[in-house]
């Protein structure tokens, strides 16, 4: 059982977990000689409760998720289930397990929920009808010498059912969509020159204006900026493609 808590950065979440339940160990023994040393290992036959509780980071991309868990389990056994005995002509040595141990898990989940087909024409229609007659309200301008960028949206603060459009271009790349912790990856192709990136509000939600927290990324150089829009006025981004042939 997990339990994420959102935190505003590279990493969306927080992990915390625990596990617990039975571990089966068999009644076997393993002897092994290799010049003048000797090895016996003995398991003893239990079945003992374990508990594991653990920590790590769990990130959302698009449908990828992605855990890093660092876990530590505990079994409740009185005495060691296995023990070693290692001797030699001139030496013995012995030692005991009782099973604890400290791991580092990485989980990959992907999402097989299958995405709605958009129709090339349906998100235009989806736009509010004043959009055009806003004022544009620049705020930001970057240079990109790579044609592909991906821009990721989300709302770093209180989630007040914000709802945007963005359009690249007057296109629309991303439709009626409202802004939660989740950060919601676009993948974009820039043209050369100057391209419009546009943050069109569908409303205000409950605290005004609409607010979302944006991360352009391109290569390894990414940056992060806050875009604001109302009903009367649209964000713009300049995104410029430093085209060369």
């Amino acid at each position: 059982m997990n339990k994420y808590f959102y935190i505003n950065g590279d990493v969306d979440y927080i992990a915390l977990g625990i596990g617990a339940g039975y571990i089966y160990h068999s009644n076997d023994q393993l002897k092994k000689e290799e010049g003048d040393f000797n090895v016996i290992a003995n398991s003893h036959k239990s079945t003992p409760l374990f508990i594991s509780p653990q920590i790590g980071t769990y990130q959302r991309d698009e449908r990828f998720g992605y855990s890093l868990m660092l876990q530590y389990t505990y079994v409740y056994l009185e005495n060691p289930f296995i023990t070693f005995d290692l001797s030699s002509t001139n030496s013995e040595a012995k030692s005991s397990h009782l099973g604890n141990y400290l791991g580092l898990n990485l989980i990959v989940d992907y999402d097989l929920r299958k995405k709605d087909r958009i129709s090339p024409n349906q998100w235009e229609n989806d736009l509010p009808e004043n959009h055009l007659a806003r004022e544009l309200n620049q705020q930001g301008k970057m240079d990109f010498k790579s044609r592909r960028i991906i821009i990721k949206v989300w709302d770093y603060g209180i989630i007040d059912n914000d709802t945007i459009s963005f359009t690249l271009n007057d296109r629309v790349i991303l439709s009626n969509y409202k802004i939660t912790h989740d950060k919601k990856k676009i993948k974009i192709k820039l043209e050369p020159g100057e391209n419009m990136l546009k943050m069109v509000a569908h409303n205000e939600g409950s605290v005004k204006p609409n607010s979302a927290a944006l991360e352009i990324k391109s290569g390894f150089r990414k940056k992060a900026i806050t875009l604001n829009s109302t009903m009367n006025s649209t964000a713009i981004i300049n995104l410029n493609y430093l085209y060369t042939e």
